[in-house]
């Protein structure tokens, strides 16, 4: 997940933000790139072929996201799978281009606050 509340035009700037979730040997973990830590418990459930990750935020992690109605941000989400420690090609879904090759805010779709 990434998003960008400046929209920049290539690669990230310091008002942008990047995160992992991940079903960890430790469980489930949300990590902060910008911040190098881990930042929360994702809930992660599997349903017979699906996975659904559940994901909060705190405004306070979002940097310099304020909810202000009228606010326009970029945002960004791409899942990877790997079905198997020994998997070779991973397969992905990205929401829109700008974070897989390449860190490019200005293609993630903009969203604006209500």
């Amino acid at each position: 997940n990434a998003y960008d509340p400046v929209l920049s035009p290539g690669g990230y700037a310091d008002d942008d933000r990047e995160y992992v979730a991940a079903a960890t040997p430790k469980g489930p973990e949300l990590f902060s790139c910008k911040e190098r830590k881990v930042i929360g418990k994702p809930q992660i459930v599997r349903n017979g072929n699906k996975t659904i990750y559940l994901m909060r935020f705190a405004w306070s992690e979002l940097g310099s996201l304020k909810p202000v109605k009228g606010t326009v941000f970029g945002f960004n989400l791409v899942a990877f799978d790997y079905d198997s420690m020994e998997a070779k090609i991973s397969c992905q879904m990205e929401f829109s281009m700008g974070i897989t090759y390449g860190k490019f805010p200005a293609m993630f779709r903009r969203f604006i606050l209500e």
